[in-house]
């Protein structure tokens, strides 16, 4: 499950969220201008993106992270309210 705020949430096992600071985050594609920093310690369970990333990228690496046993990826456009 992904969220962008841990809001009356149980288990979420993965956010992703705007660095909103101006560094760009050191994981980038080749010849890319924009970033992320991956959740790599095991306390860690944020996925950070640069503004202006395309999303192609994050949804990859956020796939990526997902291959762990019982669970799911979710994309927010399969969500609506009410």
């Amino acid at each position: 499950m992904f969220r962008t705020a841990k809001d009356n949430v149980d288990n979420v096992d993965l956010y992703v969220k705007v660095w909103k600071k101006d560094e760009v985050l050191p994981t980038r594609r080749a010849g890319g201008l924009r970033g992320l920093l991956l959740p790599f310690g095991p306390d860690e369970d944020t996925l950070w993106y640069n503004f202006g990333i395309d999303a192609t990228t994050v949804l990859a690496y956020c796939e990526a992270l997902m291959w762990w046993e019982d669970k799911t990826f979710l994309h927010a456009g399969a969500i609506s309210k009410k």
